[in-house]
């Protein structure tokens, strides 16, 4: 059968043109070939691609082909702008596809089966828990945890013995067990046990949970129908009290064996009982009508109902020997499906017989488990069972008495007393190539992209070449012109640059393909003198940058025919001739590197050819050898998109080489521990988005830009594995091909798969010095530890990825922050142990790779160890800061009061000089002018008047001065005083109502002497202003403090002034400048004809 593939292309007839117009090999094309040392130019009229001229003289005619080349770009551009582009479907050649079952067991520890599972479920991260006879059981895809009855233990489950089992929301576990139901957080793995009924009757057989869409959770039990309390502390009997029922057991008369929601009526259950089904009506909570299948009549009418399993309005159900029941709920009537037939006895009939469990599958099949004859598909229109395929060595679909479960993920789980198992829903996904030739394997292939032919090399009992058009889907086989009864065994398939098919043989060395005569003719070498070389084995064809053809022969080195194919130069090793060919057998591997060197790889290792020197080297070789890489079978080399070189050998791995500088290389080696299945890599091809695909005891995908990792074989993809000898090939469309198999997309499917092997990895458990944490939640979205203390520094981590895909190929890494700066190597381990920690900050961090594929799952968890307390830095910290603040207090002091000593005379001297010096030199002047004419000077009473102002001021200052360092005048209380003893004096003569007011509790309040003295400076410098010069009848003062701010207002109804002009007197200066020595600010507004306040503001410490 044929599979249809889609690509988008241009309409064939246009697509066909431009592409032989830009192709080397086009019609109307000119070559030239030399025959019997005469050249002639023929012009090619052939309607086909390729020409059947002697290929020792293919040459292409430069003028022409740059001429159509231009004439070809602009009709692509052409047809590009005017067409649109649409699909049309290609054919691969393959065998028609069987759906095949392969079911991988479940095993305990100790490689013990999985027996009796009855019911499973998938958490949200993943775990799945088994309901059994032997407990509960969570399984990540490698381990098993399991939890029991214990008894006198009532934080474990109720029962061992288990027969059904919900996951309610995300976290909690609901299980049914013989002697009631036990509800499990599996968040911190606590038991809540459920027992009794409201009535204290014993709730037994809890055969079904089912959460209705309302929320309520509704079980089915052997005394009927019972609910959880929505605080889920106590359990509800709903007493359905079902009529009497005459046959079975009276014992299950009540018993309800499963739940669900009726489709058409949301305030009605469907129960399956005894005598069939009955609805239930939750609003009214009451019995409402029973519906026996009285249709079933082949033992006894109205069987019971086992289990449902719902299809839109139908229900289907599992009764004894009753075929496959189907109740509608639409017309809630019964219509029996493959009821057995009377006349025949078991063993005999196509219909089903005695069914332990089913699953619908799609929409006309159902999975049918029987008690005897194991899992068959039940085909609806039909009625008839169908055993699935599933391979020769396995049995398990014929296992009795099996039951039948599907996850998420699409994978069917059975299960049954002898075990337990999965299927693999990757096994087997290639197709087999259909090829209607003799051949006993398929080694060499090409993709010709211009004209969507497929060539397979066929090799042994093998007599020619195959070829796939999947345009017209038609087969053409090519064979050898010659002696065509004689064997031909394909090994490689190259197109050159002149579109020339070349086709490399086993024992029949080289041929190219001719598609007029449909025939493969063989290459007439330019010499000769070397039969061997071209008679026997050629393993590769390569093309140079130059158009040089190199061939990489069985044991007779490496041949290069030049761009004309007219001369060939023979390369082999002499022992003698370190810059001589390596190696004798085995030339699988030639490739180009950026600088135009020739990479040679062979049985024993690999070297380099210069064709600037014409000379070999194993330079290359040495430097990886210092760095452990020996050497080995080289069975192919690649050069990327970034210009490295990759080297697949066998026992050393695959290893890549980058050129950074000349001469310079950087190495690196990927092992098992990168992602690589062993050491055995044989052949390796790059596709069209630069992956690599290599032969590594199976298929191994690699990702070079991500260094991804995917292994594809037996058990996940391939029909078979591969061997050594087999090829691989990438189309432009994702098809791989590789041995005779094909995987269809499968650069998709790859790139899908490698990264969702596993689903979840969790931290799940912290032991500290072999403690469990026992509040330690590995669901938590931000992980962290309380604070430890110094001794507890032994710490284990137990993480686990969930993977049921191939957890052989999952890794782990992890480092400690705070610790560690770089990953410890991957390992498969599930716990990491530090021991004697250090004080301080840590962060755990544990990731996973699968197939070699860091997937990005860190999981961290953060804690601290604390230091013990004499050691901690902020108790040294505080020793030091006690010490320091000691001497720095002592200090201080002693500082401050030198410092406020030297302020003090600093102070007094300033204002002894200020004040009294200045007026003593006054007093002194006109004293000596006054002795010296004392009759003469008409000024002399003048100036006695002057001295004796001058010496009253003096007095005053002197006054000041004392009153200003005198320390019992600190007190707020003074300064009042002083103010007034100043102020009256000055204002009764004018006969000036004075008032002075204080808010209350400044009196007490202590000043500082120099913030005193300015305070009584500018107060007094106001109060002299208001006397001589405002004419005033009202003058006050008031003084404020609040939150360390002194406020004093001076104010008088005089005659005002204005503010804006200079005045000449330096009183107004003065007071400004005292207040910005205290640290404030002395603010002056004046009315003209209404008064004057001057107000300072300044903050008190």
């Amino acid at each position: 059968m044929d599979l249809t593939v889609s690509r988008a292309f241009l309409p064939y007839s246009t697509f066909d043109a431009v592409a032989q117009a830009l192709h080397y090999g086009r019609k109307e094309d000119y070559f030239c070939c030399e025959n019997e040392g005469r050249k002639r130019c023929v012009l090619q009229e052939s309607q086909t691609m390729y020409h059947t001229y002697d290929i020792r003289g293919l040459k292409l005619n430069g003028t022409a082909s740059c001429f159509f080349r231009f004439i070809g770009v602009g009709t692509l551009f052409l047809v590009l702008f005017n067409l649109t582009i649409y699909a049309q479907p290609l054919k691969l050649p393959l065998k028609p596809s069987v759906e095949e079952y392969i079911f991988n067991e479940i095993k305990l520890p100790g490689d013990l089966p999985f027996r009796d599972v009855i019911a499973l479920q998938q958490d949200k991260h993943g775990f799945v828990w088994f309901a059994s006879k032997h407990g509960l059981t969570r399984y990540d895809g490698h381990d098993f945890k399991t939890y029991r009855h214990i008894p006198g233990d009532t934080t474990s489950l109720i029962d061992t013995e288990l027969l059904s089992l919900r996951l309610l929301g995300d976290t909690l576990l609901c299980i049914g067990g013989v002697h009631g139901v036990s509800l499990m957080d599996i968040r911190t793995q606590k038991v809540i046990n459920l027992s009794r009924d409201q009535n204290g009757d014993p709730v037994e057989l809890v055969n079904d949970i089912f959460p209705d869409p309302d929320g309520v959770i509704w079980l089915a039990a052997l005394n009927g129908l019972y609910s959880l309390n929505a605080d889920f502390t106590g359990i509800t009997n709903h007493n359905l009290k079902q009529p009497p029922f005459t046959k079975g057991n009276p014992t299950f008369a009540q018993r309800v064996y499963c739940i669900a929601q009726h489709t058409m009526n949301k305030n009605r259950l469907i129960l399956g009982v005894e005598r069939g089904v009955l609805s239930f009506d939750k609003r009214r909570n009451k019995l409402h009508k029973i519906h026996p299948n009285t249709e079933a009549t082949f033992i006894y009418s109205e069987p019971t109902v086992y289990r449902f399993k719902k299809e839109g309005n139908y229900l289907w159900a599992l009764c004894w020997i009753s075929g496959l029941p189907r109740f509608d709920m639409a017309t809630e009537t019964w219509r029996n499906f493959g009821y057995p037939q009377t006349d025949k006895i078991k063993g005999n009939t196509s219909k089903v017989w005695a069914v332990s469990d089913f699953m619908v599958k799609n929409e006309n099949e159902l999975w049918v488990c029987d008690w005897d004859w194991g899992l068959s598909v039940f085909n609806k229109s039909s009625q008839q069972l169908i055993p699935p395929k599933q391979p020769q060595n396995s049995d398990v679909l014929k296992k009795p008495k099996l039951n039948i479960f599907q996850l998420s993920d699409g994978a069917i789980w059975l299960s049954s007393k002898e075990g337990l198992w999965r299927q693999n829903l990757r096994a087997k996904l290639f197709r087999e190539l259909d090829i209607p030739f003799p051949h006993a394997w398929v080694m060499g292939m090409l993709h010709d992209e211009e004209t969507e032919e497929y060539y397979f090399g066929i090799f042994l009992d093998s007599y020619g070449l195959a070829c796939w058009n999947a345009r017209s889907q038609q087969w053409t086989f090519y064979p050898p012109e010659t002696n065509r009864q004689e064997m031909f065994s394909t090994t490689d398939i190259f197109k050159d640059s002149q579109g020339v098919l070349w086709v490399a043989t086993s024992r029949r060395g080289l041929w190219y393909v001719d598609k007029q005569s449909k025939t493969l003719k063989q290459f007439v070498p330019p010499d000769k003198n070397h039969p061997d070389q071209w008679g026997n084995t050629i393993f590769k064809i390569f093309e140079d940058s130059q158009y040089n053809l190199w061939l990489g022969t069985g044991k007779f080195g490496v041949i290069r025919l030049n761009s004309d194919r007219t001369k060939a130069d023979y390369f082999m090793n002499n022992p003698a001739d370190v810059t001589s060919l390596y190696g004798k057998t085995r030339f699988h591997a030639i490739a180009e590197d950026h600088r135009g060197r020739i990479w040679i790889g062979c049985r024993t290792g690999f070297c380099t050819y210069d064709p600037a020197t014409r000379k070999f080297s194993r330079e290359i070789p040495r430097r990886l050898q210092k760095i452990g890489v020996r050497d080995g079978d080289v069975c192919a080399i690649v050069k990327d998109t970034t210009n490295a070189m990759w080297l697949t050998i066998e026992g050393q791995g695959l290893v890549k080489i980058k050129e950074q500088a000349d001469g310079e290389f950087t190495f690196k080696v990927y092992q098992t521990d990168n992602g690589l299945k062993d050491l055995m890599l044989r052949y390796m091809t790059a596709d069209k988005q630069g992956n690599f695909w290599i032969v590594n005891n199976g298929l191994l995908y690699f990702n070079p830009y991500n260094e991804s990792f995917m292994l594809t074989d037996e058990r996940n993809g391939l029909l078979e594995n591969l061997g050594e000898d087999d090829r691989i090939m990438v189309d432009r469309y994702g098809n791989v091909f590789c041995g005779g198999q094909v995987g269809v997309r499968w650069l998709d499917k790859v790139e899908r798969y490698s990264q969702s092997g596993i689903s979840n990895l969790i931290i799940e458990t912290i032991a500290i010095n072999s403690r469990v944490v026992s509040d330690w939640n590995p669901y938590a979205e931000k992980a962290a530890l309380p604070t430890v203390m110094y001794d507890r520094n032994n710490f284990t981590f137990s993480y686990t990825a969930i993977c049921f895909e191939d957890y052989d190929q999952v890794r782990y890494r992890y480092k400690l922050e705070g610790l560690e700066d770089d990953w410890n190597p991957p390992t498969t381990l599930l716990e990491a142990r530090y021991t004697n920690l250090k004080p301080g900050k840590y962060r755990f961090v544990v990731e996973a790779a699968y197939k070699g594929n860091w997937l990005g799952y860190h999981r961290t968890v953060e804690f601290e160890i604390s230091q013990v307390f004499w050691k901690t830095g902020w108790f040294i910290a505080l020793v030091l800061l006690a010490v320091a603040s000691i001497g720095l207090t002592v200090h201080r002091n002693r500082r401050e009061q030198e410092e406020k000593r030297r302020r003090i005379r600093m102070k007094i001297a300033s204002d002894l000089h200020d004040d009294v010096g200045s007026t003593l030199s006054s007093i002194s002047i006109m004293s000596d002018l006054l002795q010296s004419r004392p009759d003469d000077n008409p000024n002399s009473e003048e100036m006695l008047r002057k001295i004796g102002s001058d010496a009253r001021n003096l007095l005053d200052s002197m006054d000041d001065i004392i009153w200003s360092v005198n320390p019992q005048n600190d007190s707020f209380q003074n300064i009042i005083v002083r103010i007034k003893e100043y102020a009256i004096p000055l204002f009764e003569p004018l006969d000036v109502k004075f008032s002075v007011i204080v808010s209350a509790g400044m009196l007490s309040l202590p000043l500082p002497m120099d913030i005193r003295r300015n305070l009584f400076l500018i107060a007094k410098e106001a109060i002299n202003n208001a006397a001589k010069y405002s004419g005033c009848t009202e003058a006050s003062i008031e003084f404020s403090y609040a939150r360390s701010i002194v406020k004093m207002t001076v104010a008088d109804n005089g005659k005002g002034f204005d503010t804006s002009k200079d005045h000449v007197r330096n009183g107004l200066r003065n007071m400004k400048l005292r207040g910005e020595k205290m640290g404030g600010k002395v603010s002056i507004r004046s009315t003209i004809g209404k008064g004057t306040t001057v107000t300072l503001v300044a903050r008190i410490k």
